[in-house]
């Protein structure tokens, strides 16, 4: 495949889609997709949390608890419980620019889900008991993210980036400004931001455009366009010099958040920005996740963002890791950053970042929600349906040297905000002094030499091999995707005391190496397919999932997919760094009080059944268990009398079957198979746990 080819079909052309606004000022786009019977219905108005003034931070936000909450025809509880008895699902989100209300549903309730998103728009009553109950959840929501690191630090790095700006505001305000939002309050801003002019509606599904049009006029036409008011958005002025926050949290990891100043999303750099971050920070094989996770093990999980809203963004490294790696793991970002100025980055890293973001906007054809989110993007943010096509023409036109340039535009130290959380009374953190010299010194010494960086549309083929596999295959050739999933019964329904955690152990060792490729190649093959491959285990199953481009040759997919699932080699040091992750992610458990209390409630509900144990196990046993009874216990798993395999997308199913066939007909059975585990006692009594 040529490195410069964008390997992404068009979109659904303007002959499946209408695009009108009504005299109001409402932008509509309908959309068809006639795939499977249900419609997305949305609607994106166009204030979020940095259209507030400061007195009533979290107003945005509490809309979308409130919009659907009872209007002059549906009391409260009505919309709710009518669109649970259309089969459907209703939410909502808040960005800093924009409020988003969705709904989901059958096709044939399209009449009905559209009558409820427009009475919500048009006549929500905010009901003064319900906001006083809602203002209430908003709180604990608040408590929540200040109980949550990442949350926590992540507020804090827009806070000491944005002085002025309201992105450096969270989204869902603070406890003062909550706790001070009345009915009053509430309904100004939706009296100042809620009219037809300041919204775009987005229907996609399994309708007639035509029809749905009617529709939207009459439900939507007999509102009046307002006058809207002044963003109060005042802009954020020049960092002139490295910010520092250190915060104090009794967690048992710390946080790592920092930012680089970068231009808003119309800007001309953002394309070659998306591909830095996902060069980085956005995938197995990237820079940061390979040095600093993979190889030196400094942090438990890394990643990198390119945050591009209407307004200038930033560019974010997040990182969670040990308290006494903060120093040696800050200096290795900051390396890998810096060293973006200096050389180039790869051919190779460059076209795998390509292709992967291209990928992004065929996985979200997938469903009509995923569509009609970019739908509604593109017109909120870009007034484009088509804007898809201006984003990959620009990432086909980045260079190597266009990395180069905004990485020596924006990253440097006196733009850049860090904040480190975590337990610090006991901390060697560096001052804003030594992050200043550790930034001169990086960024003045010469260069390093480059790193190498090591049609039967529908229907559901079912095939049962001769040793028991099943095969199971659906043609979907809307979008150029094809996703696979080998499932095999095991999980915590086959362990015991002892073995506690051996099968999410194994689900995280799958794709760290095989008889033919080590971690990094592996990772670099599925990602030069624009592709992902993940273990996963639960309660009753082990696993193996992916998803492709169908664009590339479907059969190296396969073969890849296959070569993971079926010759796995559990590398001995993959094990013991899976081991140490695994052990980490035990240590910090505690710091999620919300996940403590599901465990306890597991515990608690099953006295004798192996569902009572963590899917992590107990760091006892995981310090147990050994590299050759993992592989052991793996092949014991893999019994084709238990092996389901299933491909849905777009592929031939005669094609697939066949390349299924030959591999895996040969499987061999297992000589033995763990015994299930007998059923636990009914409770025949209330019990209570309690955790301090």
């Amino acid at each position: 495949m040529s490195q410069n080819l964008t390997i992404v079909p068009p979109a659904s052309s303007s002959e499946d889609r209408l695009l009108f606004t009504l005299d109001n000022g409402l932008r509509v786009v309908i959309q068809e997709d006639h795939f499977a019977p249900v419609v997305a219905i949305q609607v994106w108005v166009k204030a979020g949390s940095a259209d507030e003034t400061p007195d009533v931070a979290g107003a945005a936000h509490v809309h979308e608890h409130m919009i659907f909450k009872g209007t002059t025809r549906r009391p409260v509880g009505a919309i709710a419980a009518e669109v649970e008895s259309s089969g459907g699902q209703i939410n909502a989100f808040t960005t800093a620019d924009h409020t988003v209300y969705h709904l989901v549903l059958a096709s044939r309730y399209f009449t009905t889900g559209l009558d409820i998103i427009a009475d919500a728009m048009q006549h929500s009553t905010f009901d003064p008991h319900e906001l006083g109950k809602e203002l209430q959840v908003v709180m604990e929501e608040w408590k929540r993210g200040e109980d949550s690191p990442p949350s926590r630090a992540a507020t804090e790095l827009f806070r000491l980036a944005y002085t002025t700006h309201p992105y450096g505001r969270p989204v869902i305000g603070y406890r003062e400004t909550i706790e001070a939002l009345n009915r009053e309050r509430v309904l100004n801003f939706y009296q100042r931001w809620y009219h037809p002019n300041n919204m775009t509606l987005v229907i996609v599904g399994d309708l007639e455009r035509e029809a749905a049009r009617q529709e939207v006029m009459r439900l939507f036409a007999s509102e009046e366009a307002v006058a809207l008011p002044g963003r109060p958005r005042v802009p954020e002025p020049p960092q002139q010099g490295l910010r520092l926050s250190v915060v104090d949290m009794k967690v048992e990891e710390f946080s790592l958040y920092l930012g680089f100043h970068i231009p808003p999303a119309e800007h001309e750099d953002v394309f070659a920005l998306d591909l830095l971050s996902y060069i980085l920070g956005g995938g197995e094989s990237a820079r940061l996740v390979q040095t600093l996770q993979a190889d030196k093990e400094l942090v438990n999980w890394i990643s990198a963002h390119a945050y591009t809203p209407v307004d200038p963004g930033l560019f974010i490294v997040a990182a969670a890791l040990e308290q006494d790696k903060v120093r040696p793991a800050l200096e290795e970002i900051l390396a890998a950053l810096f060293r973006c100025k200096h050389t180039l980055v790869s051919a190779a890293e460059l076209a795998r970042a390509r292709a992967n973001l291209e990928s992004d906007f065929i996985y979200r054809r997938e469903t009509v929600q995923g569509q009609a989110r970019q739908l509604g993007y593109f017109l909120t943010v870009f007034s484009d349906p088509d804007y898809e096509r201006h984003y990959l023409d620009g990432l086909a036109a980045v260079t190597q040297q266009d990395i180069q340039r905004v990485a020596q535009r924006y990253f440097s130290a006196d733009t850049l905000s860090l904040v480190l959380l975590g337990a610090t009374s006991d901390a060697s953190l560096p001052t804003v002094a030594e992050v200043q010299t550790l930034c001169n010194r990086l960024d003045t010494e010469p260069a390093p030499a480059p790193l190498l960086w090591p049609k039967d549309n529908g229907r559901v083929s079912s095939t049962v091999l001769d040793n028991g596999v099943r095969l199971l295959v659906k043609e979907h050739h809307g979008v150029p995707v094809m996703a696979l999933q080998a499932v095999m019964l095991g999980g915590l329904l086959f362990e015991n005391e002892s073995t506690t955690g051996i099968n999410n152990l194994l689900a995280g060792l799958l794709t760290r190496g095989s008889e033919r490729f080590s971690r990094l190649e592996l990772a670099e093959a599925v990602e030069s397919l624009a592709g992902s491959l993940r273990g996963f285990s639960g309660r009753n199953s082990l696993g193996l999932s992916g998803s492709f481009l169908t664009t590339s040759h479907i059969e190296d997919a396969l073969d890849l997919f296959l070569d993971t699932l079926l010759q796995p080699t559990f590398p001995t040091e993959e094990v013991e760094k899976r081991r140490r992750e695994v052990l980490l992610a035990l240590k910090n458990r505690e710091d999620d009080l919300a996940q403590t209390a599901f465990d306890l409630f597991y515990d608690t509900l099953f006295t004798a059944h192996p569902y009572r144990f963590l899917i992590l196990g107990s760091e006892e046993t995981v310090r147990a268990l050994q590299r050759e009874q993992l592989a052991n216990y793996y092949r014991t798993l893999l019994n084709p009398k238990w092996l389901v395999v299933s491909v849905v997308g777009d592929v031939e199913t005669a094609q697939v079957t066949a390349y299924l066939r030959e591999a895996l007909e040969r499987l061999p059975a297992a000589a033995t198979a763990p015994p299930l585990p007998p059923p636990d006692p009914r409770p025949m009594t209330v019990r209570r746990r309690h955790k301090a």
